[in-house]
């Protein structure tokens, strides 16, 4: 199995992503039982701190027995330290190979433009050279979402993720679905999208 890189502690205009720790257990139990966060996102919710944490540690072990990459980054506010929400890179429904970007953003923060601030980085680690260092040398990723989340379809416009209809491949339901090629993102973009800290 390949060591995949870890996502380096990274400063944008407004963010700070750094890579999930266990203290962030707390916060993650936050984001998942919001109401708001909750509304296109099924599933079970956790019922504490504890049970994310345990819930995390499972999918790690998952990841590693599928070599895909599990890249969970929580995103806070540089002026204040807010909890702001996560955006993650992960094999999709669990089981791969293709990998998808999911993000994930308190109410209290929607409009401001946060989850394609803290997308672009990430984006960037998915796919840097794995000679870096810094990077998972990705091909592709996709991005799926309910069509009726119309906030999520806009992130995915504006990080300009091409438009590949709908499908029912994944979660036993009908979804948009979005890709972006490694080759397109990285000729789009001639540098990182902030600073690692």
């Amino acid at each position: 199995m390949a060591q995949h890189p870890s996502f380096p502690e990274t400063l944008t205009s407004r963010l700070r992503l750094a890579p999930y720790t266990p203290d962030d257990a707390k916060h993650m139990f936050t984001l998942w039982n919001d109401d708001g966060v909750r509304r296109f996102i099924p599933g079970h919710r956790p019922a504490s701190p504890e049970s994310f944490a345990e819930k995390y540690a499972n999918r790690e072990r998952q990841c590693r027995e599928l070599d895909a990459p599990h890249v969970m980054v929580m995103v806070f506010e540089r002026e204040g330290g807010a909890f702001v929400g996560r955006v993650a890179l992960v094999p999709v429904a669990w089981e791969g190979p293709e990998v998808e970007i999911a993000y994930a953003i308190l109410p209290a923060f929607w409009g401001k433009g946060y989850t394609v601030e803290a997308s672009e980085p990430l984006l960037d680690f998915g796919f840097a050279p794995r000679a870096t260092g810094r990077g998972l040398e990705l091909d592709r990723i996709i991005a799926l979402a309910n069509p009726e989340n119309s906030a999520s379809i806009r992130v995915m416009e504006k990080l300009r993720f091409r438009d590949l209809g709908t499908t029912d491949r994944w979660y036993d339901e009908e979804l948009a679905y979005r890709e972006m090629r490694g080759i397109d993102w990285l000729a789009r973009h001639d540098g990182p999208h902030g600073v690692t800290a």
